[in-house]
């Protein structure tokens, strides 16, 4: 037997692909326009600017990296075990091992090749100075070892996960635990117990990013940076290693439906209780059955609701805890404003993902399973669909969307208080703070309508995730990523410049917001039923019913 060979299948298919030479060239270009804006931006010299463009770079190459495995590996396995056909890769020799390598390096070999096209753009600032080899091979390092970090991640999740939704809630979770959660109890630690930063060195260790500050030439050469680097780059490859090992085992038993016990039977239960709430709960909620049967149908299920707060609250009370630090921490007041300004615009990218993802999650699965259609031969008008929808959404989201408002009117306040109203600091704070809420209720609106449509012109969840994030928010993250990289690399903008990018940024994000939310309004209401009926809608019922014209040709021809 062939070793490996679901991965050398794989290689040989993405080397014809040619989605696998378009994202490399892609990635290339990307940050070659990067480097070259970032070049041209400041009044500072040679050496300082190399760095600082240095930085922004790997920022950016770090940050994807780390987000690869939400999109790519996080439904490979669960999508086969939802049509079935994982169970008859183990008809065949093929052992755990072999699928798990197979499914890793078939989804993530596009990630990879793209990286690699990315890595001769990082060294560049190499010629500009400011930059060592060790410091730039240290990076790299840090960046694969991410990238597969995340990538086995979202596999582990998807052995264990029979639902898209479910596997990149849980991916996206553990990443963002792995990483977050060692800096806040660091500083929670440090901050409110008065405890020596130095005893609590060792709880960085997990975190990647403390890889990724520690690979940096100021960290590295200090007494406990080869330390601490080494100790998280060796954390990384064995959870890394750890994680396909699990995988490897899990995968040839959660395949199979086993008859369930008694005990299983009982938890079931206990799980639908909680799901679909008690039977007093189910009754009344099934009074809408008559008045809106789309509501009543997307909202009868609280899995969803449950999985956001598990992912959302959390992370508001870590803001939170930064928050109080800005507030009655004069001594650490820098820290606590930064920390909660950055976990706050962390929040506002948390929801609007969120909100992408349950925003077609009923219809696609309606639509992949038929009952879209069956739904539209009823005499159930397109309006009452949509508006079910657009209700259910606005009762899963409203208590988020305020609490965002609130975060974003506590931070503009006591920075205001503490800055000055008049003061020029304040005022570009206020401009911020006024575009980001803006923005915030336009992408929500937008995002809605979006994800709608594209779950009607998607095959996967996570294609019409991506679809509705690309369309809605990628001009608002990628301007605030090249304005953040802009104000790094080139320190001697003026008020005036860093203002009339916010301005730019702001309108450019709102119009892009706005075209890309009526156009999907538009869609939704004139062309919902052509599009779902029609033969991309359907391809799943047409095959079968190809598959079965197909089966009686040959008995005709049998006979």
């Amino acid at each position: 037997m062939t070793f490996l060979p679901i991965v050398e299948r794989e290689l040989r298919v993405a080397a014809r692909r040619r989605a696998t030479f378009t994202v490399r060239f892609i990635s290339a270009v990307t940050m070659m326009v990067l480097w070259i804006l970032l070049q041209s931006v400041g009044r500072i010299s040679s050496g300082r600017r190399g760095i600082a463009v240095f930085v922004a770079l790997t920022i950016a190459t770090f940050a994807v990296s780390l987000i690869c495995g939400v999109f790519l590996t996080a439904d490979s396995v669960a999508a086969e075990r939802r049509e079935g056909t994982l169970g008859l890769l183990f008809l065949t020799e093929l052992r755990g091992h072999d699928v798990v390598l197979g499914k890793l390096v078939g989804t993530s070999i596009r990630a990879f090749y793209g990286l690699l096209a990315v890595i001769p753009v990082l060294a560049l600032p190499l010629l500009g100075g400011g930059v060592t080899a060790g410091e730039f091979w240290r990076i790299v390092l840090v960046i694969l070892s991410g990238l597969f970090l995340s990538l086995t991640i979202g596999l582990v999740t998807s052995v264990t996960s029979r639902e898209a939704r479910s596997a990149m809630v849980l991916s996206f979770l553990a990443i963002l635990m792995l990483c977050g959660l060692p800096w806040a109890l660091y500083s929670f630690g440090c901050f409110f117990f008065n405890l020596n930063p130095g005893q609590l060195d060792w709880m960085l260790s997990p975190s990647p990013f403390s890889a990724f500050v520690n690979s940096f030439s100021p960290y590295f050469r200090t007494l406990k940076g080869p330390d601490a680097f080494w100790k998280s780059i060796v954390f990384m490859q064995g959870l890394t290693l750890l994680g396909l090992v699990v995988a490897s085992v899990s995968i040839r038993r959660v395949w199979q439906d086993a008859n369930k016990t008694d005990d299983k039977a009982v938890a079931a239960r206990r799980r639908s209780g909680l799901r679909y709430g008690s039977e007093a709960r189910r009754a009344e909620h099934r009074s809408w059955l008559t008045l809106e049967p789309f509501y009543w149908l997307a909202t009868q299920d609280r899995g969803p609701t449950f999985r956001m707060w598990m992912v959302f609250g959390p992370c508001f009370l870590i803001w939170f805890g930064f928050w109080l630090c800005f507030v009655f921490e004069s001594r650490s007041s820098e820290f606590g404003f930064i920390c909660a300004f950055f976990m706050g615009y962390a929040l506002h990218v948390l929801f609007k993902g969120f909100v992408a993802a349950e925003a077609g999650r009923r219809l696609l699965e309606d639509r992949k399973s038929g009952a879209l259609e069956l739904l539209l031969v009823t005499p159930l008008p397109v309006p009452i669909i949509i508006s079910g929808q657009q209700r259910a959404m606005n009762q899963m989201f409203i208590v988020p969307l305020v609490l965002l408002f609130l975060m974003n009117v506590a931070l503009v306040t006591v920075a205001l208080g503490k800055h000055g109203g008049h003061s020029d600091t304040a005022v570009l704070f206020m401009l911020v703070f006024l575009a980001g809420t803006t923005l915030l209720f336009i992408d929500y609106f937008a995002l809605r309508w979006v994800g709608m449509w594209m779950a009607l012109n998607a095959n996967r969840h996570f294609q019409a995730v991506g679809g509705a994030l690309r369309r809605v928010m990628m001009l608002p993250w990628l301007g605030f990523g090249l304005f953040f990289f802009i104000v790094i690399a080139g320190r001697g903008l003026n008020q005036g410049a860093v203002m009339l990018m916010i301005l730019l940024w702001a309108a450019g994000s709102l119009i892009v917001s706005l075209v890309a939310g009526v156009k999907a309004r538009e869609g939704m209401e004139w062309k919902f039923r052509q599009v779902a009926a029609s033969e991309k809608g359907n391809e799943n019922i047409q095959h079968s019913t190809f598959n079965i014209q197909r089966s009686r040709n040959s008995r005709n021809e049998a006979n």
